[in-house]
């Protein structure tokens, strides 16, 4: 059996091939008679006796690994990461490789900045954006974060990054479309307020925020979520609490975060409340009957809950069978760690909740 982190979960499942269950039986000659019968055939005679038979199985271990969401990570790349040092910038980076480093199977990431630029005053967001939703981008992000500076200059153009993601035709096709599975969240780390509105024209002293939250519930319409980390002492929380409260997740809120420890805590909060419970089953022998399997947390039956109408177990995701989704109550307690192994055993009648 294997571990879990509540961002990791690998499953063991025992399947059975020939029999669903138990069963008894009993050795004849073909006439009718036991061929372990004594000569006086008494009815209650030990050689009448039935054995259980063995279960006939075939154990096979195969996993089932969550479906990652789509986590665009958008980095305020103004002149106030570096002012009055360097150090707020490189802080910043080096939480947000660590959550690249750490949850790099639970989510297809994505990376872009505003402005990306390097220009004083800029309110450019132009394609194409750094890095779109993919598996595997890990390292190459890590390697844009530790080679690019932030830009010597103002803007936070945050309404124009939002428009760019609501152009689904291009800018992101992978994290803004069902090009890439997986639910998308767009993770805001920012330390001022808008000075570019839509127009693009640099105006620090205009109010952004209803442009903001059209943005942002324009964004919760299209299927994507929110979240905010404000990276400041001073940040905007008019603009930035604007965001959040209309992304569309439990977080309505902008989550501060003034250094480095609090940024990866807050990092690491986000990334605990939006992994995913749907998890794919890889390899499954075809003799597995999904009428008959269960899901076992630490020993303990998790029971089918069909869709999810009391939300303390699982279910099929659709009709393939090859994918089930944990239901909210039991998805928090993978959320928060509280699980060390989840075992799946086909071969038993499943067992509903009750």
């Amino acid at each position: 059996m294997t571990k879990l982190g509540f961002w990791s979960i690998w499953f063991l499942a025992v399947i059975a091939v020939w029999t669903l269950g138990c069963s008894s039986s009993s050795s004849n000659n073909g006439d009718g008679s036991d061929s372990d019968a004594d000569s006086d055939s008494d009815a209650d005679s030990d050689s009448d006796t039935d054995s259980d038979a063995d279960t006939v199985c075939d154990e096979k271990d195969f996993d089932i690994e969550p479906v990652p969401v789509k986590l665009m990570i958008a980095l305020d790349m103004s002149g106030s990461m570096v002012i009055p040092s360097v150090a707020k910038y490189d802080s910043a980076k080096a939480a947000i490789i660590s959550m690249l480093t750490t949850y790099n199977s639970d989510f297809y990431f994505g990376f872009d900045t505003y402005p990306d630029t390097f220009t004083s005053q800029s309110c450019t967001v132009a394609g194409p954006i750094w890095f779109d939703c993919d598996s595997g981008n890990e390292t190459d992000i890590t390697t844009w974060l530790n080679t690019h500076s932030p830009v010597l200059g103002s803007g936070d153009p945050l309404v124009r990054l939002m428009d760019a993601f609501l152009n689904t035709s291009g800018y992101a096709p992978n994290f803004t479309t069902s090009a890439l599975a997986g639910d998308p969240y767009l993770l805001i780390v920012a330390d001022g307020d808008d000075c570019c509105g839509p127009s693009g024209t640099y105006n620090c002293s205009a109010d952004w925020v209803p442009e903001l939250i059209d943005r942002t519930s324009s964004l919760l319409a299209a299927g994507i979520k929110t979240i905010v980390v404000g990276y400041s002492e001073n940040a905007d929380e008019t603009a930035l609490n604007a965001v959040a409260a209309n992304g569309g997740t439990s977080f309505t809120s902008y989550i501060p975060a003034i250094d480095q420890i609090a940024l990866e805590a807050a990092l690491d909060t986000i990334a605990g409340s939006i992994i995913s419970c749907v998890f794919e089953i890889n390899d499954v022998d075809a003799s597995a009957d999904p009428d008959n399997v269960n899901f076992y947390f630490d020993g303990v039956l998790v029971p089918w809950d069909e869709n999810c109408e009391d939300g303390s177990g699982w279910d099929w995701t659709d009709d393939s069978h090859t994918a089930v989704e944990f239901c909210p109550d039991i998805c928090a307690e993978l959320k928060a760690g509280n699980v060390d192994e989840v075992t799946a055993i086909f071969g038993c009648p499943t067992i509903p909740i009750e």
